[in-house]
């Protein structure tokens, strides 16, 4: 009982590093970004569909 709840953690902990790097890498989810480069880095990443 207590490896599967050390597993769990374990897999928790990965889980929720992994949200964490993934939101650094987008500037548009960065609160503490400039709203123009935001909104600049988003405009980036959509599709020509997405933008209309």
């Amino acid at each position: 009982m207590k490896n599967i709840t050390l597993l769990m953690l374990v897999f928790l902990s990965i889980i929720l590093s992994s949200l964490t790097a993934q939101s650094d890498k987008y500037i548009y989810k960065n609160p503490d970004q400039p709203i123009e480069e935001r909104v600049k880095d988003l405009l980036s990443r959509m599709t020509l569909e997405e933008k209309f």
